[in-house]
């Protein structure tokens, strides 16, 4: 579609990363399958996979390299729709003891109103947020249940910051749980760095032994 850019380089990564995968789980399926008698039974072509996950790392690399991101252009994009209104039926099912299924039917009226009279969502006019929360109750609900959210507590959980840094489960996106993601990240990548060092030491010193042994052998 000419409307469209696809993100060839990231399909191309996710397909180089599941054969990669692919070649992981069929090495650990085969490792079984030795008889007595037979050759060697490691016969997977590792080099191909090596190097399809070199290709697969350094596409993301260059992805993430030339990735430029317009902070004021997506907070525009985000704050024109309704993608934060999850967020409103999370906080009315914590904060409210809301069910969720009727707090998220109450946030998916909202965004159709919003929608329908072409208003961000700031610009949604409270009364009428107040009266459609009524009706949903109405319909849903056994007993009436009052508004729980002043009108500045409403909008402040519609911005998108505070979604962001309100997700506090793990693996959210909260800057402080962000950032110990990282942190972990970056210790997993220090003992990873370890290792491959340790490892490359033993087989340069494994590769000197074998070439002495050798040239003895010659000697003699």
């Amino acid at each position: 579609m000419p409307q469209k850019r696809n993100p060839s380089s990231l399909d191309k990564a996710r397909l180089l990363a599941s054969q990669v995968t692919g070649d992981a789980f069929k090495a650990s399926i085969s490792a079984h399958n030795v008889n007595s008698g037979l050759t060697d039974y490691k016969n997977l072509d590792v080099s191909e996979t090596l190097e399809r996950a070199c290709t697969m790392l350094k596409t993301v690399n260059a992805v993430l390299e030339g990735l430029k991101i317009d902070k004021e252009a997506a907070l525009e994009q985000v704050n024109a729709d309704y993608s934060t209104t999850t967020e409103l039926a999370n906080v009315l099912q914590r904060q409210a003891g809301i069910p969720f299924t009727i707090a998220h039917q109450f946030a998916s009226k909202l965004a159709q109103y919003g929608r329908l009279h072409k208003l961000p969502p700031a610009q949604l006019p409270f009364d009428k947020v107040v009266e459609m929360f009524d009706a949903v109750i109405t319909e849903t609900m056994p007993n009436k249940i009052t508004f729980p959210l002043s009108k500045e507590t409403f909008f402040s959980h519609l911005e998108p910051s505070n979604m962001i840094n309100n997700h506090l489960a793990l693996g959210g996106t909260n800057p402080a749980e962000v950032q110990q993601i990282l942190n972990k990240a970056t210790e997993q990548l220090g003992l990873h760095e370890t290792w491959l060092y340790h490892t490359q030491e033993k087989l340069k010193k494994a590769d000197e032994r074998l070439t002495d042994m050798f040239n003895n052998l010659i000697k003699t």
